[in-house]
């Protein structure tokens, strides 16, 4: 009983992420190329910005 419990639990969690990379996937999606290459461009930007705060 208790192996049959864990295996629907880990059935629940993997279809609760699976739901979640769709929604993710269709955000993106939604968003378009352009507001995901300026997000993209912003994160490397505070990245170069952070290891070179860091290391000066």
């Amino acid at each position: 009983m208790v192996e049959r419990d864990r295996g629907i639990n880990s059935n629940i969690i993997i279809h609760y992420f699976k739901l979640r990379s769709k929604q993710l996937f269709r955000i993106l999606k939604e968003l378009g190329i352009i507001r995901s290459l300026f997000l993209s461009g912003l994160l490397f930007l505070a990245y170069t910005v952070g290891c070179i705060s860091f290391y000066s």
